[in-house]
């Protein structure tokens, strides 16, 4: 009979103090997060970002802050970098703080033959554990101004009174 040989075991003592370390941790940035608001957010619009595709990953996602956006190239001639990954990191470290407020993704590309940004960011944020109750997604916008009516529009549609737009530094400039 064959001798199996054995293997090595990697192991990793965890214990219940390093556990309920990270938990007071989480615990404590929710609550300083949840201090930013004077109101508890009804919305979170996460406005759109670049998006690029991964061949590792055989799939669209959101970029970084090196990724030029193709959509700004359509409209306006140039390729801008726009990020977008950033915010759906926000998106996520509001949703821990605020599980009960629903997000919703925002736009569309010009190009037909990619998927949505709202659809990319939808699929991120589900992956991290968001549930799919709480994504809206609204695919009509193609730009920040129309991002901006088409929450007009939800805002008007749903009576809201405090609503949070998720965006970055970088995009805050156009975005006023």
């Amino acid at each position: 009979m064959e001798k199996i040989p054995e293997q090595k075991l990697n192991s990793n003592e965890v214990h219940l103090s390093d556990i309920n370390n990270v938990t007071e941790k989480r615990s404590a940035q929710n609550e300083a997060i949840r201090s930013l608001f004077e109101v508890e957010p009804q919305v979170f619009f996460i406005l759109a970002g670049s998006m690029k595709y991964s061949e590792l990953k055989g799939r669209h996602e959101s970029g970084s802050f090196s990724t030029v956006d193709q959509n700004s190239k359509k409209a306006t001639g140039t390729a801008l970098p726009a990020a977008g990954k950033d915010r759906v990191l926000a998106a996520l470290e509001l949703h821990d703080a605020f599980p009960n407020v629903d997000l919703i993704t925002t736009s569309r590309t010009r190009n037909q033959d990619v998927p949505t940004y709202a659809a990319v960011m939808k699929g991120e944020l589900l992956q991290k554990g968001v549930p799919d109750e709480r994504i809206i997604l609204e695919e009509e916008s193609v730009s920040t101004i129309t991002e901006y009516k088409e929450a007009v529009k939800l805002w008007n549609e749903k009576q809201w009174t405090n609503i949070v737009f998720v965006s970055s530094n970088f995009h805050l400039p156009r975005a006023r």
